[in-house]
């Protein structure tokens, strides 16, 4: 027959065991987690800079053919035909461009 004593002893040392191994495997899962996270976090950035650069370049392309459209033309006609109405539509066409929407 054991000692009662060794016997807790031994029930002690499992359990401190089994702690530590479920310490480790919360320790590799918290890690992984992080790690995860870090790569979305990466991917996220990429998406907002690839957003941000084809927005820049719809915009630019869009002022740069105003811009031309006003230097072809004689100013005092552009110049009357320039009202809010026609700013209006310009700005609603280049956000629905910069959108991909289809509104009007």
């Amino acid at each position: 027959m054991s000692n009662p004593i060794d016997t807790v002893l031994q029930a002690e040392q499992r359990a401190e065991q089994e702690i530590e191994h479920r310490r480790a495997a919360a320790r590799q899962r918290v890690n992984q987690a992080m790690e995860r996270a870090r790569r979305i976090s990466e991917r996220a950035n990429g998406r907002i800079t690839s957003i941000h650069t084809g927005c820049e370049a719809k915009t630019k392309a869009a002022c740069d053919a105003l811009w031309a459209a006003y230097q072809d033309q004689p100013k005092t006609e552009i110049d009357i035909q320039v009202t809010a109405d026609r700013l209006s539509g310009i700005a609603k066409r280049v956000a629905s461009q910069l959108t991909g929407g289809d509104d009007d």
